[in-house]
């Protein structure tokens, strides 16, 4: 999915058990997939399954959750995509 925050665009990609081997080491295809979006310039927020489930349902947790990853996108996106201009 695609989400706009303060008018920049950032991928958010929700990783189900598949994407990773054993619990929380990512497999190689999503590896590959996290690499050519950043490598693309977009800032990209993972959200693994295991991690939005330790949230219990409870919407104002997934909201800080959430809130907090798509800010840490966008700070570590900043330089790569602002170029030789930053």
């Amino acid at each position: 999915a695609v989400v706009s925050v303060a008018g920049r665009e950032v991928a958010v990609e929700v990783d189900g058990p598949c994407h990773f081997i054993g619990r929380d080491l990512p497999n190689g295809s999503t590896l590959l997939k996290r690499r050519q979006l950043r490598a693309n310039g977009w800032p990209l927020l993972a959200v693994p399954h295991w991690a939005w489930e330790e949230l219990d349902g409870d919407a104002a947790r997934q909201h800080a959750y959430l809130q907090a990853g798509l800010e840490a996108a966008l700070a570590a996106a900043a330089p790569a995509a602002l170029g030789a201009e930053w």
